[in-house]
C-alpha cells in the first residue's frame, strides 16, 4: 500500500515482516527509507543485526495497537523505541499515533502506562456507541439445526432428556437408546425414546450439513450472484471443511488462514483483489490489516471469541462510504451473542422478532424459518452477454460430469460388494479332487516294437490309476 502511494514521489518505501526473504528485505533497507512498514519481530531481528538506525524517525505509527498488546508485544515495542535511538520530546520530537477499530479503555490505560504519559484519544468510528459504521447493513440468519438433525444420536454423544438430566449415548436397541446417567458416584442406565432426548452438543455430522446447507442457500441467493464475499470462521479445521463444500458447489473459491504460508496468503488475497476470485473462506487473520475495496459482504459462519473481533470482521466491507452487508449466523449459545446483539441494536437496525434469549430458547430452528434473501434462477436472463452464458452451460457441464463420476464409483463399489457377497455364499472346495476317466484309460495296449518287460510295467501302472480313481469315484 505505501508503494502504491509514494509511486510518483521521491519517497522510498521499505517492508519488513516474517515468511519471506530476509536477505531481499535487508537488502533494500540497506539503500535507506523514509518510510519502514514493519512487523515488531522483524524490526527488532534487524536492530540487533545492526542494519537500522531510527534516531531520525519523526513520525511512529502502530496499527491495531489493541491486537499488539493483548498479544504481548508491549516489551518488543519498548525495545524499537529504546535501542532503536528513537527522538524524544527533549532531542527534537517524536509523534507517536496508534490506530484501531477497538481500543478499550484497558488497552488505553496501557498504552499510556507504556508512554508515561497521557495521550490525546481521536474517535473516528463512534467508539463505544457506534463502533460499527452506518454504511453496513446486517442482515441475521437462524442456524440453529432443525429437530430432526437433534434426533440423530451417535454411540458417545452427549444428550439431555426433556427433564433436564444429562447422560451419554451407549447404542441402540429397537426403536429406544440405552443412555447412562452419572450423578456423583453413582451410575444409572435407562432405555429412552428417541422423543425423550436431545443432543446436548451441536458438534455432530448432521448438524454440520445443515449448517453447510444454510451457506449455500445464502450464497445462492440473487443478491449474491454478483457479490465478493468473504466467509469468517473460527477455527483452521472449519476454515478447511467449508472450503471443501464450497469448492465443489461455486468457482473462484480461496482459502486463507494461520496455517498457510505468507506466499499462500498473498495469492489467496491478490486474486480476490484481482477479481480472479469472489469467495474467500477465512478465519480471523483476514480480519485486520487487509483493505479489498471490492468486497461487498462478509459471512459470519461462526461467530468469533470477542465482540472486538466481530467488529472488525464487519469491517472489511462498506469502507471509504461504500455500502455493504454483513450476513451472522447465530444459533443464541454463542459467549458474545448479547454483546453483538447489543452492538447492531446500537446501530439502529431493525432486528427479527426471534434475535433474542427468550425468542431462541428452543434448541432447534421452527419449520416455517426461511432465509431472507430471493432465489436466484438457474438460467441467465435472457439478455445476459454471451460470457455469461457460456461460464453457465461449462457450469452445468462440469455440474453432471461429477454427478457421472459419482454415480459410476457408487456403481462399481456396489459391484463389489455384491461380488464379495455371491463370493461368501459360494460353497467352500474340498480337498477331494473330481476325476474324469479319459480315453487314454481305455485304449488297447501299448504300440509294437517295445520291449514285452515294459509292455507288462506299463500296463499295470494304468491298471493302478484306474483303480485308485474308481475308488475315489466310489466313496462319493
Amino acid at each position: 500500500e505505501a508503494l502504491s502511494f509514494t509511486v510518483h514521489s521521491r519517497l522510498r518505501s521499505v517492508a519488513l515482516y516474517g515468511s519471506s526473504s530476509t536477505r531481499s528485505q535487508l537488502r533494500d533497507l540497506a539503500h535507506g527509507a523514509d518510510i519502514l512498514v514493519a512487523t515488531p519481530g522483524r524490526l527488532v531481528d534487524a536492530l540487533h543485526r545492526g542494519v537500522v538506525q531510527l534516531d531520525q524517525v519523526r513520525h511512529l505509527v502502530f496499527d491495531e495497537v489493541d491486537r499488539m498488546m493483548e498479544l504481548g508485544f508491549g516489551s518488543q515495542l519498548e525495545e524499537i523505541m529504546e535501542q532503536g535511538g528513537m527522538a524524544t520530546a527533549a532531542t527534537g520530537g517524536r509523534q507517536t499515533s496508534f490506530w484501531s477499530a477497538t481500543i478499550p479503555t484497558s488497552v488505553r490505560e496501557l498504552i499510556e502506562a507504556f508512554l508515561g504519559n497521557k495521550c490525546v484519544w481521536v474517535d473516528c468510528t463512534g467508539g463505544k456507541t457506534n463502533p460499527v459504521p452506518n454504511t453496513i447493513q446486517h442482515v441475521l440468519i437462524d442456524a440453529r439445526p432443525p429437530h430432526r438433525a437433534l434426533r440423530q444420536f451417535e454411540a458417545g454423544n452427549e444428550v439431555i432428556t426433556n427433564q433436564g438430566k444429562r447422560g451419554i449415548v451407549e447404542f441402540e436397541i429397537g426403536s429406544r437408546w440405552r443412555v447412562m446417567f452419572t450423578q456423583g458416584d453413582l451410575i444409572e442406565h435407562k432405555m429412552m425414546k428417541r422423543s425423550e432426548l436431545s443432543l446436548l452438543k451441536l458438534k455432530t455430522e448432521p448438524v454440520a450439513r445443515d449448517r453447510l446447507g444454510l451457506l449455500r442457500g445464502i450464497l445462492s441467493s440473487r443478491e449474491f450472484r454478483r457479490a465478493t464475499i468473504i466467509v469468517f470462521c473460527r477455527r483452521r479445521d472449519t476454515v478447511s471443511d467449508v472450503f471443501k463444500f464450497l469448492k465443489e458447489k461455486f468457482l473462484g473459491v480461496v482459502i486463507c488462514h494461520g496455517g498457510m504460508s505468507q506466499a499462500e496468503r498473498s495469492r489467496s488475497v491478490q486474486q480476490m483483489r484481482d477479481g480472479e476470485a469472489d469467495i474467500l473462506v477465512a478465519t480471523d487473520i483476514a480480519a485486520r490489516g487487509l483493505d479489498m475495496p471490492n468486497i461487498t459482504h462478509i459471512v459470519n459462519y461462526e461467530l468469533p471469541q470477542v465482540v472486538d473481533e466481530f467488529v472488525h470482521r464487519c469491517g472489511r466491507t462498506g469502507r471509504i462510504g461504500r455500502a455493504g452487508t454483513a450476513v451472522t449466523m447465530v444459533t443464541g449459545r454463542e459467549n458474545i451473542f448479547k454483546a453483538v446483539r447489543r452492538t447492531i441494536l446500537t446501530h439502529g437496525q431493525d432486528v427479527p422478532d426471534w434475535f433474542s434469549l427468550e425468542g431462541m430458547h428452543l434448541p432447534w430452528r421452527p419449520r416455517y424459518s426461511t432465509l431472507p434473501f430471493d432465489k436466484a434462477k438457474e438460467t441467465p436472463d435472457r439478455m445476459a452477454p454471451k460470457e455469461e452464458r457460456r461460464q453457465h452451460m461449462e457450469k452445468l457441464r462440469n455440474r453432471e460430469q461429477r454427478k457421472s463420476a459419482l454415480l459410476m464409483e457408487r456403481a462399481f463399489k456396489a459391484s463389489q460388494m455384491d461380488a464379495k457377497e455371491a463370493e461368501s455364499r459360494r460353497p467352500k472346495r474340498t480337498d477331494v479332487e473330481w476325476l474324469e476317466p479319459t480315453e487314454e484309460d481305455f485304449q488297447e495296449e501299448g504300440d509294437e516294437g517295445e520291449d514285452e518287460d515294459e509292455d507288462d510295467f506299463a500296463d499295470f501302472s494304468r491298471y493302478e490309476q484306474l483303480d485308485a480313481k474308481s475308488a475315489v469315484l466310489a466313496s462319493f
